[in-house]
């Protein structure tokens, strides 16, 4: 009774002053008096949740956990976890849950324990309790992660537990995704009736995705980091391929339900994509990949077989819901030879244009009003168009109808005219408009270019008011065709075009190599000087420094051939100062003795060893060429 009126005492104060918190000194005491409480009142919800809230009050207000206070909290969290698995009201189960999520550190304070309970909530998400809990502590873990800095390797990264969120997440979104076939009419109405909509454990996949990907930007010189985001994407990648394989079995399942729903159904499965990783997880992954510095010869190796593979299958899902909504419409099929196929329906992803969101639009207008002689024209270009919409201001007035815009269908005068529109109908000047008036709807233009030309070829009359000659505004917009008219699903396509374009710039790193470097950039035009190519490389004494190591030049010679690693081409007069075989018998002779294991991995061993040998020997060869070069300038100076 006394710590219940301690609390209460603590409301007001807290309600009187918000920045005030008065609560107890927790002491293993005083969590025992509270664990003693707990278990009286777990027969009356009232009684109950007012000491889930004193608990929960108290727990907020431990900075960390002393060791006389562990077995304390631990028995109050196995009391708090046995009433999540009873049959309490919701009230209830969200009072408990808020507990262990507000105080997770505190309940468990190892990451060990951390990454248990999150395992444990995933597989018993089924409980009304457990799904209660799960949403409040993976949104505490979301909030955490999106608030700190990427500066560590946070331990919500570690490769077991995104694998294991990754594949909660990839089970949540087949079986979305499989609703649309196996739920009843209802049942699948009211599901759509909130979608799109993230499931927690997605929502807090997305925000380990993100805080891995603002780390691994900021750490792309560790190799280590970057050989585990590719593992990251790889992984991913197999994930998503298994939702795909879900969207062609339930594009298969539709054949089976009337022609009625299937259209409804249709139109449903995108919101229910866009709510699995596929909407949610795979764009920002294709964006980020999208980094050049990221398209190394490691990215190409590791991620160029999942970019087809998945590629494929999103191609294949993409056009098999563009075949279903073309057999429903109901002018896409034609007859041939008494044989009905869809029309046109090859070749779809390669019709489909890039969205282009940043061309918005512009606005052309003259000043307001418009003086004696004015004159304007302007030419507005939005690439990719197939035709621009103009809608006018409905406050677009001139004094005579002669004072008038006229609208070119192109970028000069010359090209074809659409239509003209001048005059006004308040009673001034010509008390007349050109034709049928100034438009209300819009005026669609062909093509993605259209020009204006207005003059103000009358003089303003004295009882003329600004209304009467306030000039025109006209917005310019273009229609996306490619993406009103398609007969499919964006979110599809854009996925598809996305991995096709990551694919060729895996093949591309693989045939052309990697961008160079701004040290390779910088020393181009240095290799290409003809001062260099005319140097004479004198003849240096290494003898002192040449020592038997009983590994030929033959030897070497035969390993190359293995390994297929020919030894780089330079002028000869290099050779007598870069002794490029030594450097090769000392690195082939420590790499052979130090190793204990078959031949088939000491080959492995020395074609890594050939291939950067390679590039210190170019390297080297360009160090003297420089230094060559500062010596005949410093003479020439």
């Amino acid at each position: 009774v006394t710590i219940l009126l301690h609390h209460l005492g603590s409301t007001c104060c807290h309600q009187t002053n918000p920045e005030q918190k008065v609560v107890p000194d927790i002491t293993p005491c005083y969590l025992s008096q509270l664990s003693d409480i707990l278990s009286s009142v777990t027969s009356n919800e009232q009684q109950l949740h007012c000491v889930l809230v004193l608990l929960n009050l108290s727990m907020q207000s431990l900075d960390s956990v002393s060791e006389d206070l562990v077995d304390s909290i631990t028995a109050l969290r196995e009391q708090v976890w046995k009433i999540l698995s009873s049959n309490y009201s919701e009230a209830i189960l969200k009072a408990a849950s808020k507990i262990l999520s507000h105080s997770f550190e505190m309940f468990y304070s190892s990451e060990e324990a951390q990454h248990t309970m999150v395992v444990e909530l995933i597989r018993g998400s089924h409980h009304a309790g457990c799904q209660i809990l799960q949403t409040s502590v993976f949104s505490h873990i979301r909030s955490q992660l999106d608030s700190s800095p990427a500066e560590e390797r946070s331990s919500w990264c570690e490769t077991d537990i995104v694998e294991t969120v990754f594949g909660a997440a990839t089970a949540e979104s087949c079986t979305l995704v499989g609703n649309v076939v196996s739920l009843g009419n209802e049942e699948f109405k009211a599901l759509v009736s909130h979608m799109p909509q993230r499931s927690p454990c997605i929502s807090l996949l997305g925000s380990i995705q993100s805080y891995l990907f603002r780390y691994s930007l900021s750490h792309l010189g560790d190799k280590d980091t970057v050989t585990e985001l590719f593992n990251y994407v790889k992984f991913s990648l197999q994930q998503c391929k298994k939702v795909y394989e879900t969207v062609l079995s339930v594009c298969a399942g539709l054949d089976e339900l009337e022609t009625v729903h299937v259209e409804t159904r249709l139109q449903m499965l995108e919101r229910l994509i866009k709510s699995s990783v596929l909407g949610l997880i795979l764009p920002p992954m294709l964006c980020l990949l999208c980094e050049r510095k990221l398209h190394t010869l490691n990215f190409s190796q590791t991620l160029l077989q999942m970019f087809s593979d998945v590629s494929v299958i999103a191609c294949k899902a993409a056009t098999a819901i563009h075949e279903k909504m073309k057999l429903l419409s109901s002018d896409s099929i034609i007859i041939e030879d008494g044989v009905e196929r869809p029309d046109q329906f090859q070749e779809y992803l390669s019709s489909l244009s890039v969205p282009a969101p940043w061309a918005a639009g512009r606005t052309v207008e003259t000043i307001h009003p418009v003086r004696d002689n004015y004159k304007f024209k302007d030419t507005v270009t939005i690439p990719g168009a197939r035709s621009l919409f103009l809608r006018f201001d409905p406050r677009c007035a001139t004094q005579y109808d002669y004072d008038k815009v006229v609208i070119y269908a192109g970028a000069s005068t010359s090209s074809r005219k659409v239509a003209e529109y001048g005059g006004n109908t308040y009673g001034f000047g010509s008390r007349s408009v050109l034709g049928t008036g100034w438009p209300t709807d819009q005026v669609k233009v062909e093509g993605d270019t259209v020009t204006f030309s207005f003059e103000m070829r009358s003089g303003r009359e004295h009882n003329t008011p600004d209304r009467a000659i306030w000039g025109f505004a006209c917005s310019v917009r273009a229609q996306e065709s490619a993406e009103e008219d398609m007969l499919g699903m964006a979110v599809l396509a854009d996925t598809a075009l996305g991995l096709s374009t990551l694919s060729c710039h895996a093949l591309r790193v693989l045939y052309e190599g990697p961008a160079p470097s701004e040290e390779e950039v910088l020393c181009r035009d240095l290799m290409q000087s003809k001062l260099l190519q005319r140097c004479v490389w004198k003849e240096a004494n290494v003898s002192s420094v040449i020592r038997d190591t009983g590994v030929t030049a033959e030897s070497i010679d035969k390993l190359r051939i293995v390994c297929g690693k020919p030894g780089p081409v330079f002028r000869p007069s290099l050779k007598f100062v870069v002794y490029t075989m030594y450097i090769l018998v000392y690195s082939v002779q420590c790499a052979v003795y130090t190793t204990t294991l078959h031949t088939q991995a000491c080959i492995r061993i020395c074609d890594n060893l050939l291939r950067l040998s390679n590039v210190i020997l170019r390297l080297t060869y360009l160090a003297f060429d420089c230094g060559m070069i500062s010596k005949a300038l410093s003479k020439s100076l």
